[in-house]
């Protein structure tokens, strides 16, 4: 049977389209794919009434990774299912500050199918912003946004909270802040951690950002300010070590060409499931 929770007034939204139960989510189709493998997959759907047009993404979880199970017990509790850890997750970054997405909705049936239901971020991929953008800004431009990501991975960090998966494609950047305040969000939280206060983790995630960052658009100094920035202090030689030994071993475990690819960022409209 499964069940469905609902943020707020999203129910009778949802409802008045026909989507209440968990099936009616989980087998949704009228959607268009965005990314998916064979543990999860992420759809975009759009949906109009008389006010107007609303946009939300759809993740669907399916016999998650036991270490994803064992991740989520320890942080809520057995039986946790990965949809309801990732709507956990994103009230917890909300609730400090950050910029994530807002969850309207959760289901799940037993420990192995479940999904959450998100609004669509108003930003833009920083990884695909960068690729596009990049070398049309000035230096100090530039350096705004290496900054406020650097700044933004501390504040997390500050609060104990690991984010694993801390890619640049992860994150996000409102276009109309590049002038003042640059606003992030980050994504992909169903393996965040709170409570994790090992600084060792820290320096490793602190090192997927830095690895993410390819030198087709990012320079040392580029590299250099994220690090200065992240430890607060120019004297960074022992802290660079560890990034960098971190780094060399993403290298041999992928090929961050790879992620640069511009089929990664082919309007989803061409791919409809």
């Amino acid at each position: 049977m499964g069940k469905v929770v609902f943020s707020d007034s999203w129910e009778q939204y949802f409802n008045s389209f026909g989507l209440r139960s968990f099936g009616d989510f989980y087998n949704y189709q009228d959607a268009l794919h965005v990314n998916r493998n064979k543990r999860r997959n992420v759809q975009r759907f759009t949906l109009e009434n008389s006010q107007g047009k609303k946009s939300f993404y759809i993740k669907r979880f399916h016999n998650p990774h036991l270490k994803d199970v064992l991740a989520a017990a320890i942080n809520f509790g057995w039986g946790t299912t990965q949809g309801r850890v990732e709507w956990k997750n994103a009230r917890c970054l909300l609730k400090k500050g950050f910029g994530t997405y807002v969850p309207v909705c959760y289901g799940e049936s037993g420990q192995s199918n479940s999904f959450i239901v998100t609004i669509e971020l108003d930003a833009v991929c920083l990884q695909k912003y960068v690729i596009e953008k990049w070398r049309g800004l000035s230096r100090d431009e530039q350096d705004k946004i290496i900054i406020a990501a650097a700044d933004m991975i501390k504040r997390i960090h500050n609060f104990n909270i690991s984010l694993p998966d801390l890619f640049i494609w992860h994150f996000f950047v409102q276009p109309n802040s590049i002038e003042g305040e640059i606003k992030l969000s980050v994504i992909d939280l169903h393996r965040m951690r709170t409570s994790a206060k090992s600084r060792a983790s820290k320096i490793k995630e602190l090192a997927t950002f830095y690895w993410s960052m390819s030198d087709e658009y990012f320079d040392a100094g580029h590299k250099k300010l994220l690090v200065s920035t992240y430890a607060g202090t120019k004297d960074i030689s022992s802290l660079m070590k560890t990034v960098l030994k971190h780094e060399e071993h993403l290298h041999k475990k992928r090929i961050l060409r790879h992620h640069y690819l511009p089929k990664r960022f082919a309007d989803a409209s061409s791919r409809k499931s």
